[in-house]
């Protein structure tokens, strides 16, 4: 698992992703999307592994469980796809389908089996013949944090989403229209919601009917303002 060629190739695209990283990371805390914090932490924890094998002379090692540990993106093509077709109102097309069981069976492969592969390449094969095992500290407290994220949004959110629908169209090969009790609620950071009110959303998912509606008032509300705000300014 050492590299017997030159990898510098292979630094420059680690040095692109950990670009990414860094990039998304300021865009998800200037725009405050839902559950940035969440994600903040995520990207701060990917990117510290790369950091330190880029930037720390004395830390050359882990290379090739670096290089594999992106291949998680590869989930990603077709989670953003569902995004998309749900957020143009084709949340019941047959490509919607085919993105949500793609990414179904790609999160199996590489955010499931992949991470305990290279956490396992980790701990057996490179932590002993590095000469300097603090710098393979950061990234194995990364890799099983990461990995730990990975299971947590399989079994708790692509699972849930699937039996949801599953429930409301019980026709595996087809994906009904998003319904009320299937909807993903994304709370406005203008309008926040308390935790009581969270929690009775997810017992109650046509609740998110009335935060939808609380959520237009405001934009009206908005619009308003600054229509006053206009006339008087003139």
């Amino acid at each position: 698992y050492q590299p017997t060629t030159s990898v510098s190739l292979l630094q420059r695209t680690l040095c692109v992703s950990v670009g990414y990283f860094l990039c998304d990371t300021c865009v998800i805390v200037m725009y405050k999307v839902p559950q940035w914090a969440v994600f903040v932490v995520h990207h701060c924890l990917a990117a510290l592994p790369y950091l330190v094998y880029l930037l720390v002379a004395s830390c050359p090692q882990g290379v090739y469980v670096l290089s594999a540990f992106l291949l998680v993106e590869v989930t990603n093509f077709s989670l953003n796809t569902q995004q998309f077709l749900a957020q143009a109102g084709l949340g019941g097309s047959k490509l919607y389908v085919f993105c949500l069981y793609t990414t179904l069976f790609n999160w199996v492969i590489f955010r499931l089996i992949l991470p305990i592969h290279l956490l396992y390449v980790l701990q057996v094969y490179v932590w002993p013949t590095v000469t300097s095992n603090w710098c393979i500290v950061p990234g194995l407290i990364c890799g099983y944090c990461i990995a730990f994220f990975c299971f947590f949004v399989f079994f708790f959110i692509l699972l849930k989403e699937v039996k949801l629908r599953w429930t409301s169209h019980p026709v595996i090969t087809d994906v009904p229209e998003l319904e009320d009790d299937v909807r993903v609620l994304r709370v406005n950071p203008e309008i926040p919601m308390s935790e009581d009110e969270l929690e009775m959303t997810r017992e109650n998912p046509e609740r998110i009917l009335l935060y939808e509606a609380r959520e237009r008032i405001h934009e009206v509300e908005k619009v308003v303002d600054r229509a006053i705000d206009t006339t008087f300014n003139r």
